[in-house]
């Protein structure tokens, strides 16, 4: 808190957050989901994946290579014939990083430090190893798996926006509004933190509540999602709802707002969008049901 962190974050938003920050990035996660998509491929035609497969773990990798290329300008070469045993080794440590974070986040921190507690001991041996949106991905190929008219919408969208983007990515990712409309509509059924939280620096009253300065207050993400009174026929999917001029800014909070929102947020965009482009003009999703 205070001047010294708003002048720096001031600053990192407007080389990280800012729209035009993201013409400076895409082409670089362009490049790796382009290697993710002719992976896919190979290992469909190779046999070597089945009908009923877990693709979690392979997103998760994607977006470890598209954010360890944008942050590092290195590659971990996770979608190579033969993977590094130091790149198996990153995977874990961010694996075991992110399990543990959630277990602390319900431990004082002092107190888990005095303890010793094992949850923190991985915790920090992972960020020793390591020196950070696979869910998001994961979802939207189940929602527009079985949701086929929207599966089609969004083709339809993105190779007419392709072709008018002539290999331009950043102009192609600002003419595919419904894509972006899909993965908000994602993030609001499945969102990744189920909780937004925040600590007044004041008091404050809130729906006649007095809330003194310093306490949290957490907004539940995943209630106010599936809220009737928020979001029409709420359990629906229907980037559509997200097209329209009377949407709030505040029913799409999923990375934070105003200058504490997540710092990786236009990354994240980013990825999951150039990824729906290539494996919406690649391949077709079903559910895989029959009879």
């Amino acid at each position: 808190n205070g001047e010294v962190w708003r002048s720096e974050r001031l600053v990192l938003n407007k080389e990280v957050i800012s729209p035009s920050a993201v013409g400076k990035f895409s082409p670089l996660v362009d490049l790796v989901v382009r290697e993710f998509t002719d992976f896919v491929e190979r290992e469909l035609e190779a046999g070597r994946w089945h009908t009923e497969f877990n693709m979690l773990p392979i997103l998760f990798r994607l977006s470890l290579e598209s954010s360890f290329h944008l942050l590092y300008g290195d590659r971990l070469g996770l979608f190579a014939e033969k993977v590094d045993s130091s790149s198996d080794r990153f995977i874990q440590a961010v694996e075991e990083m992110l399990q543990t974070t959630i277990l602390l986040l319900y431990i004082p921190l002092e107190l888990a430090k005095w303890l010793n507690v094992k949850p923190w001991r991985d915790h920090m041996a992972a960020w020793d190893f390591l020196f950070e949106h696979a869910h998001t991905l994961l979802f939207t190929l189940f929602e527009l798996a079985r949701n086929p008219s929207v599966q089609t919408a969004l083709r339809d969208e993105v190779t007419a926006a392709y072709r008018e983007a002539q290999g331009d990515v950043c102009k192609l990712m600002s003419s595919v509004p419904l894509l972006r409309a899909a993965i908000k509509e994602t993030l609001r059924l499945y969102p990744i933190g189920v909780t937004l939280q925040r600590y007044p620096v004041q008091d404050i009253v809130i729906q006649n509540y007095h809330i003194p300065a310093g306490t949290m207050v957490m907004a539940g993400l995943y209630t106010m999602g599936r809220s009737p009174e928020i979001f029409p026929e709420p359990e629906r999917y229907n980037p559509g709802r997200w097209l329209t001029t009377d949407r709030n800014y505040f029913q799409a909070v999923n990375f934070g707002f105003g200058m504490r929102q997540c710092i990786g947020r236009r990354v994240a965009e980013t990825e999951i969008g150039i990824f729906l482009v290539h494996v919406s003009t690649r391949q077709e999703l079903d559910m895989g049901l029959s009879g």
